[in-house]
Order: structure tokens, then sequence, then C-alpha cells
């Protein structure tokens, strides 16, 4: 169910313009495209970096733990190198504790 619910907040997002929020949708298609379903995770590391870029854009540092934890716990840590996205997911729960 909530491939589906990734699946159709991105096309909602395309539809009607994007959000912060889109962001998270767009994030979860990553994770969705990295699963097991697709297997492509090198799509969902660079759908992943558009999501990222997109909550820069809108400055939603509200959405920024959640969204490092699902790319750098789920997605990221199969392309980057492992420390650099331990330290991304500890930047991620320090900036959800501030």
């Amino acid at each position: 169910m909530l491939k589906w619910f990734a699946c159709r907040l991105v096309e909602i997002s395309l539809e009607h313009g994007f959000c912060k929020y889109s962001a998270l949708g767009i994030m979860r298609f990553s994770m969705v495209l990295g699963g097991k379903l697709v297997h492509d995770v090198r799509g969902g590391y660079e759908v992943g970096k558009v999501a990222l870029k997109l909550l820069e854009r809108f400055d939603a540092t509200d959405l920024l733990p959640h969204s490092y934890l699902c790319y750098y716990g789920f997605i990221a840590v199969h392309i980057e190198p492992f420390q650099s996205c331990a330290d991304m997911l500890k930047r991620g729960f320090e900036i959800g504790l501030s």
C-alpha cells in the first residue's frame, strides 16, 4: 500500500505542482525503485537526490530527519561510503532533536 501512496503522490505532484511534501512522496518513490520490487538502486539513488534538492529548494528543515532516514538509511548506503551515510543519518537525528 505504501508503494501505491508514493506513486500517487508523485503523480499528483506532477499534475498540480510541487510543494515541500512532494519531496516525501518522491523520496518514498525512490525507495520503491531501489527496493526488491524494481531493484533499480542507481535510479532510486538519483531520484532520492532530486527529492533532497526539492527539500532544499523549499527550505523544509522539518522534513529532513525523515528524508535523511529514507535516503541515507535505505538508498544511498548501497552506493555511497558507509561512513558518509552514517554521518548524514546522525545529522538528521540531530536536526530532529533541535
